[in-house]
This record gives C-alpha cells, structure tokens and sequence, in this order.
C-alpha cells in the first residue's frame, strides 16, 4: 500500500523539479480544459483509482477532486491524446458529455503532474443539506444575455476571492473582500439583503461556485437569480467566436495553476503590492515556508528576490540544513492570503 493510503502507483511522487524539468523536455503541445459536474458517484475511491490509472497512461495532468457529489477538475492533456481522454469521459456515465471549458491562454505549462483527490465536497462551501438544493439554480445567460443582463441595471456579484477579483471583474460588480468560498456565500446573503425580487447576476471561473450560490440564494428568496454560463472562461469563447458581443470583463482571469492567470483585456486594474506600481502578476513567495500569494511586479521580484518579506528573504537564502531547523517542529502550512490580512514587512 502507498504510505498515502491509496494502492501503490496510484500517486504521482515525482519531486516538483524533476516534473517541471519532464514537463519542459516534451515536444508536443498540450490543451488546458476544466470541467465539472454534480452528480451523485459510488465508490468514490475505486472510482479514484481507476481515472488515475487511466489519465496517466495518457501523459493528462492536473488537479482532480472527486466526491458523492461529483468531480471538479483542471487538467493538461497532450493533443495528441485529446481523443482517447474525451473517449475516456464518455465511457463513464457519470461524466459522459461533460462540458469543457478550454483555457484561453495556453503555454502548455499549467500543471506538471497529475493529482486526484477524495474530497466530502468538490467545493468547500461549509453549507448544510438545508441551505440550497443542486436542482434548482439559477438561470444559465450566455455571453450576449450576461452583456444585456448588466446594461439593464441588474446586480452583478464576483463569487470568487480577493485575490482573484483584485486582477479582473466584470464592471460595476460586488466583489467581497473574502479568501474563501464558505466565508462569501452567508456574506453575499447579508450584502444583497433588500434585493430579493431584483435581477442578481453571479460569475466566477468556471460556474462551479455559481452552481452552489445560485442554490444558496434561492432558497433564502431571491427569486431572480442568474449565473454566467461557463464562467468567465466560456464567456471569453463566445466572445472570440462572435466579434459582435461586446467584451464586458476587465484585466485577467485568475486560474488556479501555474499560468495563475488569463489576459482577457488589456487592463491592468491591480498594483505591486511592494511599490504601488501597475501590476497584475501573481507570484508564491519564494520562502517555501511562508508561499505567500501576491502581486510583485518583475522591478520588485528582482529586487526583493521574488520573497514578500526582509525575514523571507532571510530564510530563502539559508541553506537546507539550515532551514530544516527552522521548520522542525513546526507545521508547514501553505499561506494562500492577500496583502489584506497580511502586512508585507519591506525594508528600503
């Protein structure tokens, strides 16, 4: 057995050089696509075992996370094997015609290894089974109704996290100051209050979070509830495909992989956190300890030694013994923060 708990060769244990170093050393190009689903699956952990076994003997990568309720995955597929991985999906009825959501910038670099986890939910939302029902959501607008939806006045709410909202949003909408899902929805109740009968439009990446929102607020009496279809990244589709639908959404679409975002307009709403200036590229502190996500632009990163803090720069620059008696003892958490609940500490 993998000391993971799951069956030996089920886990990717290739250390994140040694992937990043396999990943760039591939002569083919690779497609970015996301999907979900709600839907009810049996045997979540054989079902587990078995995508895994399947996807890695087609090169796929990506982040995976299954539950009763369904699958939530961003994925990196090599081209050439786009055919035999859509063939794959359809095999299973649980994921049979699932749509996909292609990235809009592509490098071929989004993930360098594959990971699928068992979760209790494909999205922590920290909801009771009282709170929304999955079957009845809001209305689905494509790209065109969604332009209509705002320019007739309709409340425009960003269901997604600071962090992502600081670097891109649709004009004029609510963007709640939050790092995570389960704080926003009761928030989002709470900052619509009055509102109930009035037209809500919800967004987020892909529509996952949208699903369960939509839910959410209808069944606490807002009867005029409407998501973006696809998300921002099938909205961005429709709008390539039809130059006639003006393009509504400002700067970049935050993705969780290692592109950490989409250029969607020219834009740049957001500043370096460490100077002020102009910026919307996201980086992860390079203390490994502290990872820290926020926004650097490259005049700070080389100056700052792509580190948030003077400690960090400190603690980057140890040797690996060194740092390994710093962290003895003390549990390495992964900091996923903005700069609004964490004060960057530089020294000029």
């Amino acid at each position: 057995m993998d000391p993971n708990g799951g069956k030996k060769g089920m886990f990717n244990k290739l250390g994140r050089k040694e992937a990043i170093l396999r990943l760039e050393q591939e002569s083919f190009n690779r497609v970015t696509v996301s999907f979900y689903r709600y839907i009810i699956i049996e045997n979540v952990e054989s079902f587990r075992d078995k995508l895994y076994s399947e996807w890695k003997s087609l090169s796929a990568y990506g982040r995976i996370y299954l539950a009763k309720e369904g699958v939530n995955a961003q994925m990196s597929v090599p081209e050439h094997n786009w055919d035999k991985f859509v063939e794959n999906l359809n095999s299973y009825d649980v994921l049979k015609d699932i749509p996909f959501k292609i990235a809009v910038e592509d490098d071929g670099k989004s993930f360098f290894k594959l990971t699928i986890k068992v979760r209790n939910q494909i999205v922590a939302d920290g909801l009771s089974e009282n709170d929304y029902d999955v079957t009845n959501v809001g209305k689905h607008l494509g790209a065109r109704e969604w332009n209509e939806a705002i320019e007739n006045g309709a409340t425009v709410v960003d269901m997604r996290n600071h962090y992502e909202s600081e670097i891109g949003k649709f004009k004029g909408a609510i963007c709640p100051e939050v790092e995570t899902f389960k704080e926003e929805l009761p928030l989002v109740k709470e900052m619509l209050n009055g509102k109930e009968n009035e037209q809500v439009l919800l967004y987020c990446t892909g529509g996952i979070r949208c699903e369960k929102a939509s839910a959410y607020l209808k069944n606490y009496g807002f009867n005029n509830v409407s998501q973006l279809h696809g998300g921002i990244i099938d909205y961005v589709r429709q709008i390539k495909e039809d130059n006639k639908i003006q393009n509504k959404f400002l700067g970049k679409n935050f993705v969780f992989d290692e592109r950490r975002g989409e250029r969607i307009s020219s834009d740049v709403i957001s500043n370096c956190h460490q100077c002020g200036e102009t910026c919307d590229i996201h980086t992860n502190c390079r203390n490994v300890n502290c990872n820290l996500l926020f926004l650097q632009c490259q005049k700070c990163k080389d100056k700052h030694e792509s580190c948030c803090s003077v400690e960090c720069i400190e603690v980057a620059n140890m040797s690996e013994d060194q740092r390994k008696k710093l962290r003895k003892g003390v549990e390495n958490k992964k900091i996923y923060y903005s700069h609004k609940k964490v004060k960057l500490n530089l020294k000029e």
